[in-house]
């Protein structure tokens, strides 16, 4: 990834969310191990470019939202090789660095498209997971995988390989969003590409905003316009575009100053 344009635009009203109940219960994963999870081993280098677009885009998502309670939101692309798993790995990441406090990454790519998370991270990705939690065949700290940053979680795509529509029920994500507020500030979901997975949509709309993630110079104007479509279609609240890899055509140093 060389640059990456933030493009976050300010979304629609979106759902509102019951007031908080407490504090959060800290939550201890089973599993005892710290996955080492990819993206360098330092969260943020001094002066990179990559670091200071990822914080810029950490700071564009917090203005958004309302950080007094546990905030959820979803990377999704409109067909595959974007770049969202990637995204959604360096803010998880980045939040676990500046906010210090407990954040979880999702795996959400039920359909289990190859560059998804639990397809690159395969060591800390094996058994339960996303999928489990969400049948009941297990508990969300029987699933989640400690990783090498204390307060950061990954909770991978899991082991069902029956229908998404068929397992996503509004119930079912409902009491997922419940059981992950109690016990994280902010959980980032990676879903499935939006016009390749129906489900990312229904996903999406039980978080508090979705992050768009287009690939500069590849993906088609219309193809993002459907994509956004689909997100408000299944009531979901489009927090903007992030569009990657792009090209300065003159120093982007003298870009950022125009």
């Amino acid at each position: 990834m060389s640059n990456i344009y933030d493009a976050l635009e300010k979304g629609g009203a979106g759902s509102k969310r019951p007031p908080a109940e407490g504090p959060l219960e800290p939550l201890t994963p089973r599993d005892g191990r710290g996955a080492a999870l990819a993206g360098g081993a330092k969260v943020r280098g001094v002066g990179g470019t990559r670091e200071l677009e990822i914080e810029g885009l950490r700071q564009r998502i917090l203005l958004e939202l309302d950080t007094t309670r546990s905030c959820m939101v979803a990377f999704s692309g409109a067909v595959p090789g974007e770049g969202s798993s990637t995204l959604a790995l360096l803010l998880a990441r980045e939040l676990a660095h500046w906010e210090e406090r407990p954040v979880l990454l999702v795996d959400a790519d039920i359909a289990g498209y190859p560059r998804s998370l639990s397809g690159a991270l395969k060591e800390a990705a094996d058994g339960l997971g996303f999928s489990d939690v969400l049948e009941g065949k297990t508990r969300l700290e029987e699933a989640v995988r400690s990783t090498e940053l204390a307060n950061l979680h990954f909770l991978p795509r899991g082991s069902n390989a029956g229908s998404p529509l068929d397992l996503l029920s509004s119930e079912r994500l409902g009491a997922f969003r419940r059981e992950v507020d109690r016990h994280y500030a902010f959980s980032i979901l990676d879903t499935s590409p939006l016009l390749f997975a129906p489900e990312s949509g229904l996903i999406g709309a039980g978080t508090d905003g979705m992050v768009l993630v287009v690939r500069a110079n590849r993906t088609r104007r219309e193809i993002v316009q459907k994509a956004i479509r689909l997100i408000n279609q299944a009531r979901g609240r489009a927090l903007g575009v992030v569009l990657n890899e792009r090209r300065y055509s003159i120093p982007g140093f003298i870009y950022r100053r125009l």
